[in-house]
């Protein structure tokens, strides 16, 4: 009782490649949530609490997209943290965020990327290199990317993620001209499926 949680994540029929990774990280923040950071249930003032919730993004052709979203009462200042997963129908396969832009234009991307975060309050324009150097660390920083109602990408970075954690969260919005070119044939699809969604689901299920 001085711990509580409360934890949701979708298991959609024919998306299973996708709700497999969710829950592995569900289970995860659980695990250290519970035996690690929940002792005498209180962090200062706040008592400790854990909070995943779910949203989605697209759910549209054979596409689905959906944002985790994590609050964390025993971490520090807002404890806020947002991921993105993917599923293609399609190829019947889950997807990372990263996985919206092709292999060959990522250098680019990454590129266009750290042009719009240098000079922002709190981001270390020469850190911003060794951030996005691995391609690992790229998949986990890149972890929440969603496209617009207009077709532009929204690439969202929690706390800490690009810069001091003082700075907080930061995001940035590349518009539908900047990054269609670079897009991967899973991403133009995504892109379509949000601009102008088909109104059904077709994941080769069934029943969805």
């Amino acid at each position: 009782r001085s711990c509580p949680f409360a934890a949701s994540y979708p298991d959609v029929p024919g998306a299973e490649a996708m709700t497999a990774p969710m829950k592995k990280d569900v289970d995860k923040r659980l695990s250290g949530f519970r035996s690690g950071q929940c002792e005498d249930g209180t962090s200062g003032a706040r008592p400790l609490e854990l909070n995943i919730s779910h949203q989605f993004l697209v759910a549209s052709g054979d596409v689905l997209g959906v944002r985790l979203s994590t609050q964390d009462h025993s971490a520090a200042a807002s404890g806020l943290s947002t991921s993105t997963y993917w599923f293609d129908g399609r190829a019947r396969a889950y997807r990372t965020a990263l996985g919206l832009v092709a292999e060959g234009s990522r250098d680019a991307f990454i590129t266009a990327l750290k042009d719009r975060l240098r000079g922002r309050e709190g981001v270390d324009a020469a850190a911003l290199d060794d951030t996005f150097s691995d391609p690992a660390d790229r998949t986990a920083v890149l972890d929440d990317m969603a496209f617009t109602a207009g077709g532009g990408l929204r690439v969202n970075f929690d706390r800490g993620d690009v810069g001091v954690p003082a700075a907080g969260a930061q995001t940035v919005a590349l518009s539908r001209k900047a990054i269609t070119p670079w897009l991967s044939a899973f991403g133009q699809r995504v892109q379509r499926q949000t601009v102008t969604p088909s109104r059904s689901l077709d994941l080769g299920v069934t029943h969805t």
